[in-house]
């Protein structure tokens, strides 16, 4: 076959085009059919429903049908159907759906706190303090509509999809498997398809079940639960395509719940929309061509724990299912027939173009047949790719149907004669990519180019760059020239979105990525956490799209109202009941400025403090603080024995201004002026004072605990420096060092062990500075405030042990001491405490119970009910 030059540049093709004809059917190149391999095309349009854990047995039928060469050419899911079909559709397997499910706390998504690694550590020390806060809009309340936003899963599905996303320019016909979803707008009533944009959206908004989660605001719809009007979306699968109409749906919908089973509202708006969208799921189910139905009877849709169980089911009935299915297909499609109506040869020489003119037109093949044609063809030329389209006839050109047919080829691309050409890529230079090709052969081979294309993009993401890829190929004969062109989604923008008082560079000013740096999935998912860390947002969203001089990043919020009011109580042996209330504004002139008025009263203890605080200045990591306060305290003196003495009425009116820098996300180092004027009052007039004490403290506070209370693993410093001198103002001279370091070590899943060191060494405190120790976390076996001096020395070793129900049963042994002078600290007179602890972890705080004992004879037993604060 003579091919001319001028034919070979009309060939020019870009391969890797996202535009197909009707049906495309191609031998060799980057994506065709391997003309040495057996070809069976069982492809299907697959339809998931819904279900909640039940729909985890999708994911064992992927895994038959990859094991059974069944090809799934376009997916519509919804609801659990629309997580696992849109995950499948962004080019993940089975086993890694299997891997990303077994390592999800599925009860954690629920939760709507910042996790406690996301926020400052001036932002922790007030969060987990208050049993609930109430949220103002113009002072009026704001009751919440549903148990979660669904920031997790959010943030979970962006990280998961923004790289299939990207790739598909935010069109769900480009992922790797062509997707649908839907979702229900509540104001309307419709069902709205969601075929294009941020692919997490569209699944978060199909999964946003009633009273669960929030709804998801897109386009002026408010969108939730697409299984409310399809409960299994079989006649939108069938719309993606039009060369794939074998249809399988795999119903994994609840069953109906028993009355014992309907434990909450959630469990009651799941079974009416059981029952009101039963006729319509008969109606999708009967439009399908096969129906899996797993037998997961005896699992409900919140079965979250049972996930290896449902997923193995699926499995099971995948594999038993894709015989039958491959059986039915054969008949129908391998044997297709198509009846040519025309045939058009491009680039071919005359006599070649005649014969297979003459061959194939007015005639009906097969599609077995046509595959064997161009098989023999390509071996016999030699091509790099040989391929057919079969363009449906339209009634407009002729009366009959039938089908056009158009044949294509690449010639064969010798390595000797072309030079490869890079473009797009800034990072890395031309040899250091080059490096991942590696060709054994003269003539271009697609597997070992598409194989050099996947160590590149390795090779990106092991740098962190895990969105820079191959973008595509171009083959110039002319110059002969294998052109590759590299996107390393460069950042050329970071807009802000549906913000209201917060501003724009505020909220940027937490986001890692900045313009000019290529795109890294973890860095923009650590950017998410870290603005919802903020707790200025009830959600947080993040799309990447592209640009024609790079990506652009759009981070859309939807911010709290910032007036609010907290409340706290607890009740412990010692003290008794106390309560506190707190007004605040935690977001004032949109730059994440905090006042706040808090006021706590009980019998033996009152706190008034308003404060005014930045967690952050500007962009910078300094924080600052402005407090105002006033407490009292009535505490009770012991004697050496443990006998009381009398109570010490302290009252303490101060100001005091703090300026820090925040350390990372886990600490900070603060430098606070304190002018206070005291008052300590005790039955003995010559012991009673008043004074004014003026000081200046440097400390340092390092925290990574993963939880308050109940911490599992962790580490917490404290150290401070204070000093107090007339050169201040004050009245009063001394120099203070505390110091205290633990950790929280777990030992398996169920065990923890906790050692703790306190260290403090002063001269000449006032009563209310003394360092103090004793109660149920502090000494056992010695009331609160039983133990005082100018110095103290402690070390505590304790063993917690997770029993079921939220149930911890704990064992402490406490050793140290007070003291007055240095020379007293000797290890053969430390005191020592034993004790244990049985705790539930409760919805308003820890529910403790201890029984201590110190120095062998002083007993005590500790109640404590609530947070501390």
């Amino acid at each position: 076959m003579k091919i001319s030059r001028f034919h070979i540049f009309l060939v020019l093709l870009i391969l890797s085009s996202n535009s197909f004809a009707k049906e495309r059917i191609a031998i060799g190149g980057f994506n065709g059919i391997n003309p040495d391999e057996k070809y069976d095309n069982y492809s299907i349009a697959l339809a998931i429903s819904g279900g909640g854990a039940r729909g985890l047995s999708t994911i064992g039928i992927l895994k038959a049908f990859e094991e059974k060469n069944i090809n799934v050419a376009s997916i519509a899911g919804v609801s659990m159907g629309g997580i696992i079909g849109g995950l499948y559709a962004s080019g993940y397997t089975p086993a890694e759906l299997e891997e990303i499910i077994s390592q999800l706390a599925f009860d954690s998504l629920f939760s709507n706190s910042p996790e406690r690694k996301t926020m400052f550590l001036t932002q922790r020390e007030e969060q987990g303090r208050h049993l609930f806060s109430i949220r103002f809009d113009n002072w009026k309340p704001i009751i919440p509509k549903e148990l979660t936003k669904g920031q997790k899963i959010t943030s979970l599905l962006t990280s998961l999809t923004t790289k299939a996303n990207y790739k598909s320019g935010a069109n769900f016909d480009k992922l790797p498997i062509p997707f649908r979803t839907s979702a229900t707008d509540i104001i309307s009533g419709k069902e709205i398809i969601l075929d294009n944009g941020s692919l997490a959206d569209a699944m978060r908004a199909t999964m946003a079940f009633p009273l669960a989660f929030s709804p998801v605001e897109k386009d002026g719809y408010l969108l939730m639960d697409g299984g409310m009007l399809t409960p299994i979306p079989v006649e939108l699968v069938r719309s993606i395509s039009d060369t794939v109409n074998f249809v399988v749906a795999i119903n994994t919908t609840s069953n109906l719940l028993t009355g014992d089973e309907l434990r909450n509202p959630i469990d009651i708006a799941n079974q009416v929309t059981t029952i009101m969208s039963a006729d319509r799921l008969k109606a999708q189910l009967s439009q399908a061509d096969y129906i899996i139905t797993p037998p997961i009877e005896k699992f409900e849709s919140s079965d979250f724990d049972n996930k290896d169980s449902i997923i193995s089911i699926g499995y099971a009935i995948g594999l038993q299912s894709a015989d039958s299915i491959k059986n039915i297909i054969k008949s129908r499609t391998l044997n297709k027939s198509y009846f040519i109506k025309s045939v058009r040869c491009n680039n071919f020489s005359d006599s070649t173009r005649t014969f297979i003119q003459k061959y194939f037109s007015n005639r009906e093949i097969t599609r077995n047949h046509l595959i064997g044609f161009l098989k023999k063809y390509y071996k016999e030329n030699d091509l790099f790719e040989f391929s057919a389209e079969l363009e449906p006839v339209t009634q407009a050109e002729i009366t009959n149907a039938g089908y056009n047919l158009i044949f294509s080829f690449i010639p064969k691309i010798s390595l000797t004669e072309y030079d490869f050409e890079l473009q797009g890529n800034f990072i890395y230079s031309d040899s250091q990519l080059m490096e991942q090709f590696h060709f054994t052969q003269t003539n271009l081979i697609p597997r070992a180019l598409n194989q050099g294309y996947k160590m590149i993009n390795d090779f990106y993401k092991s740098e962190g760059y895990d969105l820079a890829s191959v973008k595509e190929t171009k083959i110039d004969v002319i110059n002969k020239k294998i052109i590759i062109i590299i996107d390393e989604a460069i950042i050329v923008g970071i807009d802000v979105e549906n913000n209201e008082r917060s501003h724009d560079w505020f909220i940027r000013s937490y986001f890692p990525l900045e313009k000019g740096e290529p795109y890294s999935t973890k860095k923009a998912s650590q950017g998410m956490a870290n603005i919802y860390g903020t707790d200025l947002f009830n959600q947080v969203s993040l799309s990447l799209n592209r640009s024609p001089n790079g990506s652009i990043v759009k981070i859309g919020v939807v911010e709290k109202k910032y007036q609010q009011i907290r409340l706290g109580w607890h009740w412990d042996d010692e003290y008794k009941s106390e309560e506190f209330i707190e007004f605040l504004d935690d977001n004032v002139l949109g730059m994440g400025l905090e006042y706040l008025i808090h006021n706590r009263f009980a019998i033996d203890r009152q706190n008034i403090y308003g404060v005014f605080r930045a967690n952050r200045l500007w962009s910078t990591y300094l924080t600052a603080e402005i407090k105002l306060s006033y407490n009292s305290l009535d505490r009770q003196i012991y004697d050496k024995s443990g006998e009381e003495l009398y109570i010490s009425k302290e009252s303490k009116t101060g100001f005091a201004i703090s300026l820090g820098q925040q350390i990372e996300r886990f600490g900070t180092v603060t430098g606070t002026l304190n002018f206070e004027k005291n008052k300590y009052r005790v039955p003995s007039p010559e012991q009673s004072s008043k004074f004014d004490l003026r000081t200046f403290s440097i400390a340092s506070s390092v925290d990574n605990l993963d939880r308050v209370p109940f911490t599992h693993k962790g580490t917490r410093n404290y150290a401070e420096f204070q000093t107090a001198g007339k050169f201040l103002g004050g009245d009063k001279e001394y120099s203070r060092f505390n110091l205290l370091m633990e950790i929280f070590l777990p030992v398996g899943n169920y065990l923890n062990y906790h050692p703790k060191l306190l260290v403090g060494l002063s001269s000449g405190l006032p009563g209310s500075e003394q360092f103090y120790l004793g109660g149920i976390h502090s000494f056992y076996g010695f009331r609160t405030f039983q133990l005082s001096g100018d110095k103290y020395l402690m070390f505590s070793n304790e063993l917690r042990l997770k029993l079921p129900y939220n149930v911890y049963f704990s064992f402490r042994h406490d050793l140290g001491d007070v003291y007055t002078h240095t020379d007293e600290i000797k290890t053969r007179n430390l005191r020592s405490g034993v004790g244990f602890m049985l705790a539930l972890d409760s919805p308003i705080g820890p529910f403790e119970f201890a029984y201590g004992i110190a120095d062998k004879d002083i007993e005590r037993y500790y109640i404590n009910i609530g947070l501390d604060f």
